[in-house]
């Protein structure tokens, strides 16, 4: 008795900390709909030792049909690699501007390099205006 006991407050705590759904019933049923029979089997294990919290070490490694499946049905869904939803995940334009940053930097240094480098003596470097114009 105090086992059932036991495994029913396991079961009340997992209930009140089970994760919101990410797909509705309409997803799943278009992924379905592209699984083999073959597939549907070992997403059902995939699913079932995921379900009893089986050790990665312990699980059966999906077959690359059903991850590049599943990945595809992810990126339509609109959920990124981590799982969450990509409108909620962190904006990519600071990535761009520090790319274009740099790019910019980048090129007004190699255009002063290059200005340095191949660009003819100035013949008039060393005369300073101020000491043309003193009387002496």
């Amino acid at each position: 008795a105090e086992g059932s006991a036991t495994g029913d407050q396991q079961h009340g705590q997992s209930d009140a900390q089970a994760p919101k759904r990410q797909f509705s019933d309409e997803q799943g049923r278009q992924l379905l709909s592209e699984l083999t029979p073959k597939l549907k089997e070992e997403l059902a294990e995939v699913l079932r030792a995921q379900q009893l919290n089986t050790p990665l070490g312990d699980r059966k490694p999906m077959s690359k049909d059903l991850s590049r499946i599943l990945q595809r049905f992810q990126r339509r869904a609109g959920f990124g690699p981590d799982g969450k939803k990509l409108e909620d995940s962190d904006e990519i334009w600071p990535m761009y501007l520090g790319l274009g940053l740099f790019v910019n930097i980048a090129f007004i240094f190699l255009f002063l390099w290059a200005q340095e480098r191949f660009a003819g003596d100035d013949p008039y470097a060393d005369d300073d205006l101020y000491w043309q114009l003193r009387e002496w």
